[in-house]
């Protein structure tokens, strides 16, 4: 499977979800790494709609991640979230169960993908899980890179 993640190119290899970890994010609670990437770019380009940055004046890139299939993998549907609040802006919001749904799964370490629906678009995520064991054995940064357009 192939992936695409969007970062500064000096993080392009840097796949121990530190950033995440560090601010916490819609399926990650602060202090719990994971690597956010997403099956496209256009997916990315709607997540990151109405955000403080801007992509382009900070250097982002997108990056491909090839994902071994023998990763194990956990989908959450639409449908299994359907009656939560998960898709609001305001994720960290005690009514937006997406974080601490992500995080027990993250932390379980049970898998090391959790496909997980957009809140923005249509198209869905996939969060690594840096802890998952030997993790960097089923990954790989691809060579080819483009710069962020919107």
């Amino acid at each position: 499977m192939i992936v695409v993640r969007s970062s500064r190119p000096k993080y392009r290899d840097k796949l121990d979800g530190e950033g995440a970890k560090k601010r916490g994010g819609r399926w990650n609670l602060q202090g719990i790494a994971v690597i956010y990437t997403a099956d496209s770019e256009q997916t990315i380009r709607e997540e990151l709609k109405g955000r403080d940055f801007d992509p382009i004046k900070a250097g982002y890139m997108f990056f491909k991640i090839e994902v071994s299939d023998e990763l194990p993998i956990l989908e959450i549907t639409r449908e299994m979230l359907e009656g939560t609040n998960w898709d609001l802006d305001n994720y960290e919001s005690e009514d937006c169960p997406a974080q601490q749904i992500g995080s027990e799964f993250l932390e379980s370490n049970e898998y090391g993908v959790i496909k997980v629906p957009s809140a923005r678009t249509e198209g869905d995520n996939y969060l690594l899980n840096p802890n998952y064991p030997n993790f960097e054995s089923f990954i790989n940064v691809l060579p080819e890179d483009e710069p962020f357009s919107w």
